[in-house]
């Protein structure tokens, strides 16, 4: 038995090898970098991008689906928020991670289906100390990088594809092992020396150390620079044989990369990247980005599209001046001071700047001056930014740079035992704030770092905490990670769940600054910009329901179009929508609903499996169903 089910299973993967090498290139490529320029089908295209990563209220990245809400059984969140994001201005949405080994057509048919284009950002897992990263290992990310976009070829709604996330940061580990590791054709097995060269000291972030050519630090990142940004270099080469879409990898805007210095680094190692088209740094420099588009165009022929950008909605005290530290401040307190909202801003801090301010109002002022000086500095070679992000994410408190070893706050039994974990949040954290003994043994015996709020890393994701750091360049002087949405988030409850508390679903409220962007990206708006509420998702929520398998994240009938009508979508070429959407009633969330897609689709459009200006599509939902079926086969003979 278990000789035929190997061979049944050897069959679904041989399968899903074909659907991989299904996938088709277009045979003129439609999306084209050219001189400093991007366009699509011919035309120009100027990115107005949003970070889009729809983590629910109460769920989190580290279990499953480990962020991948872009399987068919999550679709009553792409009717939540795709209409709403085209409607705001928004042309294209950067993905951060999914299922690298399954097939989300359907999730780009309806981003298709609403006119928005997709930066798909292949995730790459950090390195730790125990990383084994020899030429072999390297060679495998190389390898399932190039299955990955393979699956999914030229896609009409994918725009262009980054190899890693911040990958020249030194926290994920890669530019310390490539100092430690040779590359396939390396001259040496040394060490480069990049993490000792500086007086005994790592040569990151260094400008007085390594000022020419001969010193210990310039050779050294010289060694670093050829491995690694040589290995990326094979990677985007390696994976163009299966797309025509522009590569890139998204940088982190660390070590000097471009300052307007003689030292900066991105002329050092630009040569050796010919198959990067475009060069992603995620910026955060405040209210305006200065002369950095001079400065990048100045050592690069490469156009830049800034990977991130944008400043969070809360107003913290923590990082006011004076503040003392830890900090004992935390979201719904009584008498908070600071906060997010003009109905919740009481006190600000006093000195008539933007901490004086409810947080969403710099929000949507910086965001809407950083967002112009992208769109002014196209001459120059900018593509366009991706501002972050959609909505909220209450799962990024759980890994922040200001901590503390032993947060103060509700425990993880307290919390599993509670049915209001908001409620048995905030009865925790009066605790740690009030004088007694609690609180003078926190004091004297947990180590936290600077700036650090004493709940944090919280790993309670229906709360939303304050974690994050400082940062003088913030409108507040600190960043708050769950606090970037151009949309706050509210928890639907229990009603919206599956059996084992997944599948939640979040009600969005939008902020002041989508009136900034839908009126900068000239965008439809009104109450199409803005995601519907938990009752008028409801019906759409019940359909996908009752057509996923959870265990396998799938949902046969809501691919084929079951649930179009109940969600405004035209999945399986059956039409789906009505001429105005279900129409919003709780809350306020919205005025009319989302609307509906009129029928047949827009744009492309899907047909049975795929987009009919791409086959490619189609065979991989044809290579799927092989799949699935060899699968069933290999079941039944156990």
């Amino acid at each position: 038995m278990r000789v035929w089910l190997l061979r049944a299973l050897a069959l679904a993967v041989a399968l899903l090898a074909v659907q991989g090498a299904a996938a088709a290139k277009d045979a003129t490529p439609s999306v084209v970098v050219n001189n400093g320029q991007l366009s699509v089908k011919g035309q120009p295209y100027s990115i107005k991008a949003i970070a889009y990563s729809p983590v629910p209220v109460g769920e989190t990245v580290e279990q499953l689906p480990h962020g991948d809400y872009f399987t068919p059984d999550y679709a009553y969140i792409w009717a939540r928020d795709l209409p709403a994001i085209a409607a705001a201005g928004f042309n294209t949405l950067r993905l951060y991670s999914w299922d690298n080994a399954v097939d989300h057509s359907p999730f780009l048919d309806a981003c298709e289906q609403f006119g928005l284009k997709v930066i798909l950002t292949y995730y790459v897992d950090q390195l730790n100390g125990a990383s084994v990263w020899d030429t072999a290992a390297q060679q495998k990310v190389i390898d399932d990088f190039v299955s990955s976009v393979g699956l999914l070829g030229d896609h009409p709604a994918i725009l262009m594809w980054s190899f890693g996330n911040e990958l020249n940061g030194p926290w994920n580990g890669f530019v310390n092992k490539f100092d430690e590791n040779p590359v396939e054709g390396d001259d040496t097995t040394d060490s480069c020396g990049w993490q000792t060269s500086n007086n005994g000291g790592s040569c990151y972030n260094i400008q007085a150390g390594d000022p020419a050519e001969g010193t210990a630090c310039f050779t050294a990142t010289e060694c670093l620079y050829r491995r690694f940004y040589g290995w990326l270099n094979r990677a985007l080469s390696a994976a163009k044989a299966a797309t025509t879409r522009p590569m890139t990898s998204t940088f982190a805007d660390a070590d000097f990369l471009v300052t307007g210095a003689a030292t900066d680094r991105l002329k050092r190692f630009d040569s050796l990247l010919p198959n990067m088209d475009v060069i992603a740094v995620q910026l955060y420099r405040g209210r305006t980005f200065g002369a950095y588009f001079d400065q990048f165009a100045a050592v690069t022929s490469k156009p830049l599209l800034v990977g991130e950008y944008g400043v969070d909605a809360m107003n913290d005290p923590c990082g006011w001046p004076g503040a003392t530290t830890p900090c004992y401040n935390y979201y719904g307190e009584p008498n908070m001071k600071g906060g997010s909202s003009a109905d919740e801003f009481k006190t600000g801090c006093g000195n008539g700047g933007n901490c004086d301010l409810p947080g969403e109002q710099p929000q949507a002022d910086w965001d809407a001056d950083l967002t112009k000086e992208i769109l002014a500095a196209a001459p120059k070679h900018v593509l366009g930014g991706v501002l972050i992000g959609w909505h909220d994410e209450n799962w990024k408190n759980a890994d922040t740079e200001d901590f503390c070893e032993t947060p103060c706050g509700a425990t993880a039994d307290q919390l599993q035992k509670s049915t209001d974990k908001i409620a048995t949040e905030l009865e925790a954290q009066a605790k740690c704030v009030a004088p007694g003994a609690l609180h003078d043994s926190f004091l004297a015996t947990s180590a936290c770092t600077d700036k650090a709020h004493v709940h944090c890393r919280m790993h309670d994701a229906f709360y939303h905490g304050l974690c994050g750091y400082n940062l003088d360049s913030a409108p507040d002087g600190y960043v708050n990670e769950a606090w970037f949405g151009v949309n706050a988030v509210t928890d639907c409850g229990d009603s919206f769940t599956d059996q084992y508390g997944g599948h939640r679903l979040s009600a969005l409220a939008p902020r002041p600054v989508i009136a900034q962007m839908t009126s900068i990206f000239s965008g439809a708006g009104g109450a199409a910009a803005r995601a519907q509420s938990c009752s008028a998702m409801a019906a759409c929520y019940n359909c996908v329901k009752a057509a996923w398998n959870i265990d396998t994240h799938t949902a046969p009938d809501v691919v084929n179009g079951k649930c179009n009508d109940a969600c405004g979508l035209t999945l399986g070429g059956n039409g789906g929508g009505s001429d105005n959407g279900s129409t919003g009633t709780d809350g306020g969330n919205t005025d009319g609903g989302s609307t509906g897609s009129n029928g047949g689709g827009n744009n492309n459009g899907s047909g049975d499996g795929g987009n009919v200006d791409n086959p490619s599509a189609a065979s991989a939902h044809a290579s799927s169903m092989l799949l699935l079926a060899a699968l069933a086969f290999a079941a039944l003979l156990i």
